[in-house]
């Protein structure tokens, strides 16, 4: 969801609010990859039944995400950090970090992720400038 949010600020020349420090790490996976993994599951007999994390393990914090999107696209958008109290109330706490095992997909579905997140995010960006244009 966050990349989503961070496009639709780039796309509109808005600053990209980080919640909290940006030191929190998430792996983000390209669509691409999400299908395959997808269409393997549901062609190999021995994925019935199973539990599969299908993702990515590229681990990229929050801050890198909005910097390399800033960067990727040219936009102008500066970075601003938010407080996570003045979004989320006090006593929040986010997840820190949170990347799949992807273990079970290689071994059960014969897949990786293979998109890397700046590559993902360049096709990404030019998708999203083509259909908000169009």
């Amino acid at each position: 969801r966050v990349v989503t949010i961070f496009l639709g600020q780039l796309l509109r020349g808005k600053p990209l609010t980080v919640i909290g420090d940006g030191r929190q790490t998430r792996a983000f996976t390209y669509v691409d990859d999400a299908v395959r993994a997808t269409v393997q599951a549901g062609l190999r007999p021995e994925a019935v039944g199973q539990v599969i994390n299908v993702g990515s393990e590229e681990e990229v914090s929050i801050a890198e995400l909005a910097e390399l999107m800033v960067r990727i696209s040219g936009s102008p958008s500066a970075i601003e950090y938010v407080p996570q109290e003045a979004v989320y109330g006090p006593g929040y706490e986010d997840i820190r970090r949170r990347v799949p095992s992807t273990g079970r997909m290689r071994e059960l579905l014969g897949v990786a992720a293979e998109i890397p997140i700046e590559e993902g995010l360049r096709r990404t960006i030019e998708w999203f400038r083509q259909e908000w244009t169009a």
